[in-house]
């Protein structure tokens, strides 16, 4: 994924020399299209040497967030290149990590699903609320009409309010990692791969709401 997210990066900036990461996006986003997703719009985590889901529980493993930088990639890949099954996965992925990787009391994505959409970790981490602000903004830009775009801009807002709550950190430039199930801010270290998150999401709110 993040291998993904760099060569897009590259081919985008380099003057010359773009080619070569053009190539392995494509190999990469492929890999994803015919293997990380299925029909059921679920995105798997771990696989074998094959890319078949592990045969274990391992194997029934989604996390919402993922499913939301997924979705994020593929649009920035669909959009430098018009691959529209890139678009539909794009969406699917939004859609289904939507309806049953946020828990709808807090409203926050949670950690890990089952394959059957039942809960795995209903905890919520901050990284993962950065991925569906993204999520959210590429769905609106893509949206077929006003209401959609309207729908996926309400998600982006509702989307901040639950970063905000992880960033009331007593040490500035700190931010929590997790709230529980009861909806309850846990003291933990601040994690310094959060930053990495937050700074994405700004530059996309930046770039597409200015």
């Amino acid at each position: 994924m993040h291998m993904f997210e760099a060569c897009l990066a590259w081919e985008g900036t380099l003057t010359g020399g773009a080619d070569v990461w053009s190539r392995q996006a494509e190999q990469i986003g492929g890999l994803a299209l015919e293997h990380f997703i299925r029909s059921d719009g679920m995105l798997r985590e771990f696989f074998d040497g094959d890319w078949t889901p592990m045969s274990d529980d391992s194997g029934r493993i989604v996390e919402p967030g993922h499913q939301f930088e997924w979705a994020w990639l593929l649009w920035r890949w669909d959009a430098s290149r018009g691959v529209d099954v890139a678009r539909s996965a794009a969406s699917r992925l939004a859609s289904t990590a939507e309806e049953f990787g946020v828990d709808r009391q807090r409203d926050l994505a949670i950690m890990e699903i089952w394959d059957d959409r039942t809960v795995k970790d209903d905890r919520a981490r901050l990284w993962q609320q950065t991925e569906r602000i993204k999520c959210w903004l590429a769905m609106a830009e893509i949206a077929e009409d006003d209401a959609a775009r309207d729908d996926a801009y309400d998600r982006v807002a509702r989307s901040v309010a639950g970063v905000e709550r992880y960033l009331a950190y007593p040490v500035t430039g700190g931010a929590y990692e997790f709230i529980d199930r009861d909806n309850r801010v846990l003291a933990d270290d601040a994690r310094a791969s959060s930053m990495y998150h937050i700074i994405c999401a700004v530059a996309e709110m930046h770039r597409l709401l200015r």
